[in-house]
């Protein structure tokens, strides 16, 4: 048994004139969740608030989690869908390039699960046994070269990591956007972090896990990492969520509650 300990922290960095990246946890719902506004696009803000909003005014509309796993799943899905919808039908989008949108992760904690789904390039790891893994998978150019096994675009000669930041999908308003999902179930001790970029491609997978084996709590684990993301040149907004899932012989504190053995067994899915 354990109980879940919730907290989220957003930073306009150190370069960006504006933040356009939304964290926010809803612990009545079981849910954290970060957007991050299409950089350099019209009203990426306005992308990202209101994709945060509507996602959680569609999930509360049915219920929250469901009565099982499976309907948990199936209203993410819903509640994906009805934020990509209302993100493209908002008055401040335009046509042509610089119409807005926003990446979106989301997890819902319910019946021992954590219920995941993402659009773009937000991410969520897991920490369990001193182990950090990304459970999510990015939706940018990069991404799909690499899965295909091309070192570049067709027309070669640009190292892969420059298109690390193109999304091949988000949230828009375009036809057939949807989520992908993956269903973890919880154990004790287990850390959850949902992030956007100005996280992941400032501060290393090293000292991210770090920080997250360490922390007190949830919100001490959410300004330590805007923090690294800081000093490693905050060149990009911040968007974190931390869900930790502490065991309930535990005090928030202890630090004992954070396995290391390697012997444990792998994730389940």
């Amino acid at each position: 048994m354990f109980e879940l300990d919730f907290a989220a922290r957003v930073d306009r960095g150190l370069v960006r004139e504006t933040n356009q990246d939304v964290a926010r946890v809803i612990p009545r719902l079981g849910l954290a969740l970060v957007a991050d506004g299409m950089g350099g696009h019209d009203h990426g803000d306005v992308a990202s608030r209101t994709a945060a909003d509507v996602f959680e005014q569609s999930f509360t509309d049915l219920g929250g989690p469901g009565a099982n796993v499976r309907e948990t799943l199936e209203r993410l899905e819903r509640s994906v869908q009805e934020a990509n919808q209302y993100v493209g039908q908002h008055p401040a989008t335009g046509a042509g390039p610089g119409r807005m949108g926003t990446t979106l992760v989301a997890a819902v904690f319910a019946h021992g699960h954590a219920i995941i789904g993402n659009v773009g390039d937000s991410r969520c790891y897991l920490l369990r046994y001193g182990k950090l893994e990304q459970l999510t998978l990015d939706h940018t150019l990069a991404a799909h070269l690499e899965q295909m096994g091309g070192g570049g675009p067709p027309e070669g000669g640009v190292p892969l990591d420059q298109w690390a930041h193109v999304l091949t999908r988000c949230l828009n308003g375009d036809d057939g956007v949807t989520a992908d999902t993956r269903v973890v179930r919880c154990e004790p001790g287990d850390v959850f972090l949902l992030c956007s970029d100005g996280l992941w491609g400032s501060a290393s997978e090293h000292v991210v896990m770090g920080i997250l084996g360490a922390a007190q709590d949830a919100e001490e684990a959410c300004q330590r990492l805007v923090g690294a993301a800081c000093a490693a040149g905050g060149a990009d907004n911040i968007g974190v969520a931390v869900a930790r899932l502490v065991p309930l012989a535990l005090h928030l504190s202890d630090p004992s509650w954070q396995s290391t053995r390697p012997s444990d067994p792998p994730l389940a899915t």
